[in-house]
């Protein structure tokens, strides 16, 4: 089993590159089921810079079989944030999408926009290890279903100031 998908990397004090698809059908990612590394869309910060953004637009979208799209932070830099903006989302089967930092740098936002989402043994997270938590808001305005999946926002840093992130949904 192999993975394949797209990574950015930042090592140094730069900023993180931005990633944006814009698809006029659908986009499947699909990883392989139990197995790592999994397939996916990866933003990284792995020192001082901040993590850049990863951005779809797309009618239909699918992540299943630990497929993944995930902005994250290894060092002092913030994570970046990721924003969906998709008619249809089906997120399955270990599919997730979610922002993390697992160093002093901040988790980042999650913004999905969908008329329909489905997540059915899925998550969308924003955690952090050792700093602040970032958002989720996920807007839909037609069927929104959520079966055995998980939407969290968590931060475990020790500091005041690391509060965890908020929620929120908006649905009709």
């Amino acid at each position: 089993n192999s993975s394949s998908g797209h990574q950015n990397a930042t090592v140094g004090t730069g900023r993180g590159g931005h990633l944006q698809i814009v698809a006029k059908e659908a986009i499947m990612i699909s990883g392989a089921a139990g197995h790592k590394p999994n397939s996916g869309l990866v933003s990284n910060v792995f020192t001082a810079g901040k993590g850049g953004m990863i951005e779809v637009s797309t009618p239909k979208m699918e992540i299943q079989d630990n497929g993944t799209i995930q902005d994250g932070t290894q060092g002092d830099g913030n994570a970046g944030n990721i924003s969906l903006n998709v008619e249809r989302l089906s997120i399955q089967q270990g599919g997730f999408v979610t922002t993390e930092s697992k160093a002093a740098g901040e988790a980042g936002t999650i913004r999905i926009t969908a008329d329909n989402l489905t997540l059915h043994q899925g998550a969308v997270t924003s955690q952090a290890d050792q700093a602040g938590g970032g958002n989720i808001f996920i807007k839909g305005n037609g069927r929104f279903y959520l079966v055995n999946s998980t939407i969290s926002a968590r931060a475990q840093g020790e500091q005041p100031h690391h509060k965890g992130g908020n929620l929120q949904i908006e649905h009709p």
